[in-house]
C-alpha cells in the first residue's frame, strides 16, 4: 500500500499538529484552572463556545470549495479554480465583517436595554471585561475562518502541509499570548486578546505563503463573483449543517452541563473530553491528510487509490483508538487528577463513557472526511443534525439527576447513533465496497503474520 511522498508530508504537518494540540490541552487547563479557580474557569469554557459556533460564519464553503478547486486543478481547468478561490476569500471576508457587526449589536443591546444580567459574570469580571472577551473571541474565530480560506488554495497546489503549519504554530501563538495575558492577571478578556492577537499573526503568515507558494489563485478580498459558488451551495448547506452538529455535541453538552448541575461540574467534563478527543484527533491526522488525495482520486475515478486511501485510514483508526480507550477505562481518573495539578477529580464512569464515544467517533471520523472529500456531506447532514438535537435533548434529561455522568450517557449513545449512518452511508457511495471488508481484513493479517515471523 503506497500512499506517496505527498501524503506523507501531509502526515508528518498533520502530526505536528496533533502534538501541538497535545501541548496546548495539556498546558492550557492547569495554567487556566490554576488562576482562575473551577468557577471562573467554567465561565471560560463557556465562552470558549462562542469561537466554535462561529466556525459556521463560513457558511460551509470554505470546505466545499476547496474539493472544488482541487478537482478543478486536477483536471487542469485553471480558469474555473481561481474563479472558485476568488469567491471564497470574498465571502469570506464579506461574511466576518457581517457577523462581528451582529455581535457587537447584540452587545450594545444587551447593555443599553439592562438586560446584561444574561451575559456570564464570574467574581472578579465585570460586564465591560466579558464584552471585551466575547469580541476578542468573535474576532478570533473570523481571523481564523480567513485563514482556513486561503489554506484553501495551498491545499488544491500540493502544499497542504505547509499551510498546516503555519495553522500549528499559530496555535502555539495564541495559547502563548492568552497564558501570558491570563498569568500577568489580565482575566478572561486578556486572554481573549491573546488568542485574537495571536490568530491575527497566523493570517498574515498565511496571506505570505499563498502569494509565494499558489500565486495563480488570486483573492479578492472587497468583491467577487459570487456565482461560481452557486453550485456548491447543497454541499455547502449539508457542511454548514455538519459543522453545527458537531458544535452541538462538542459546545452544547458544556452549557447543558453548565445549566444542570452548575458551572463547577463542566470542569471534569471537558478535561476528560479533551483528553478522548486527543484520540479521535489522532485519527484525524490520517484523515485530514489523505482528503486532499481522495479528492484527487475521486476526480480520476481511480477506484484502486481510493481503496488504499480508506483501508490505510481505518486500520490507522484501529491502533489509535482501541489503546487510548484501554488506558483511558483503566486509568483516566487518575491521568486527570495528576495533569490538572489534583484541581479536578472526574469520577471513572465519566471517563469510561466518554472513553467509550471517543472509541465510536474514531470511526465514524473518517468515514464523514471520506464522503465530504467528494462533497457528499448531503448524504450525511439531515441525520446528523436530527440525531445531535436529539442527544442534546438527552443529556438535557439526564445530566438533571446525574450531572456531567449523565451528559457523558447521552454523547456515547450519540456518538454510536453517528457511527451507524456513516457507515450506512459510505457503503451507500461505495467507499466500503471499494475498501471492501475482505481487504481489510486481509491487510489486517498480513500485518499480524509479519509481526509473529519478527518474533
Amino acid at each position: 500500500m503506497r500512499l506517496g511522498r505527498v501524503v506523507r508530508n501531509n502526515l508528518g504537518a498533520q502530526g505536528f499538529a496533533l502534538f501541538v494540540q497535545l501541548v496546548v490541552a495539556l498546558v492550557s487547563v492547569p495554567i487556566f484552572a490554576g488562576v482562575w479557580g473551577l468557577d471562573r474557569y467554567g465561565v471560560w469554557l463557556i465562552l470558549m463556545a462562542v469561537p466554535a459556533c462561529l466556525a459556521l460564519a463560513d457558511f460551509g464553503f470554505v470546505g466545499t470549495a476547496a474539493n472544488a478547486i482541487a478537482a478543478a486543478i486536477t483536471r487542469k481547468e485553471i480558469r474555473q479554480a481561481q474563479r472558485l478561490f476568488a469567491a471564497l476569500t470574498g465571502l469570506s471576508l464579506t461574511g466576518s465583517l457581517i457577523v462581528f457587526a451582529l455581535v457587537v449589536s447584540l452587545l450594545l443591546g444587551l447593555i443599553l436595554s439592562g438586560a446584561d444580567h444574561l451575559l456570564p459574570l464570574p467574581a472578579g469580571e465585570g460586564v465591560g471585561q466579558i464584552s471585551a472577551a466575547l469580541l476578542a473571541l468573535t474576532a478570533y474565530a473570523l481571523f481564523a475562518l480567513c485563514s482556513r480560506a486561503f489554506h484553501v488554495a495551498l491545499r488544491a497546489t500540493g502544499h497542504f502541509a505547509g499551510g498546516s503549519l503555519v495553522i500549528a504554530a499559530t496555535a502555539l501563538a495564541d495559547l502563548g499570548l492568552a497564558a501570558g495575558f491570563a498569568l500577568a492577571g489580565y482575566g478572561l478578556a486578556g486572554a481573549a486578546l491573546g488568542y485574537a492577537l495571536g490568530q491575527a499573526l497566523g493570517l498574515v503568515a498565511m496571506v505570505a505563503m499563498v502569494r509565494l507558494y499558489a500565486a495563480p489563485l488570486r483573492p479578492a478580498l472587497i468583491s467577487a463573483d459570487f456565482s461560481a459558488l452557486r453550485p456548491l451551495f447543497r454541499p455547502a448547506l449539508a457542511q454548514v449543517s455538519l459543522t453545527l452538529a458537531q458544535a452541538l455535541l462538542l459546545q452544547g453538552c458544556v452549557v447543558v452541563i453548565g445549566a444542570a448541575a452548575g458551572a463547577a461540574a463542566i470542569p471534569a467534563f471537558v478535561a476528560v473530553r479533551t483528553l478522548c478527543r486527543l484520540a479521535t484527533q489522532g485519527v484525524a491526522v490520517m484523515s485530514q491528510a489523505l482528503a486532499p488525495e481522495v479528492t484527487v482520486a475521486r476526480a480520476r475515478r481511480d477506484d484502486g487509490r481510493t481503496a488504499d486511501l480508506v483501508t490505510a485510514n481505518l486500520l490507522f483508526a484501529i491502533g489509535v483508538a482501541v489503546p487510548v480507550f484501554a488506558v483511558l477505562a483503566s486509568a483516566g481518573p487518575q491521568l486527570v487528577e495528576i495533569w490538572s495539578g489534583r484541581v479536578i477529580t472526574p469520577s471513572r464512569p465519566l471517563v469510561t463513557l466518554l472513553a467509550a464515544g471517543m472509541l465510536a467517533a474514531s470511526f465514524s471520523g473518517p468515514l464523514t472526511a471520506f464522503l465530504a472529500a467528494e462533497n457528499r456531506q448531503g448524504a450525511l447532514a439531515p441525520a446528523y443534525m436530527a440525531i445531535s438535537l436529539c442527544g442534546l435533548a438527552l443529556a438535557w434529561a439526564l445530566a438533571q439527576g446525574n450531572g456531567a455522568e449523565g451528559a457523558a450517557l447521552a454523547l456515547l449513545a450519540t456518538e454510536c447513533a453517528l457511527l451507524g449512518w456513516s457507515l450506512r452511508q459510505a457503503r451507500r457511495y461505495g467507499f466500503l465496497e471499494q475498501a471492501g471488508f475482505a481487504r481489510l481484513s486481509s491487510r489486517a493479517r498480513v500485518f499480524i503474520a509479519t509481526k509473529r515471523q519478527r518474533f
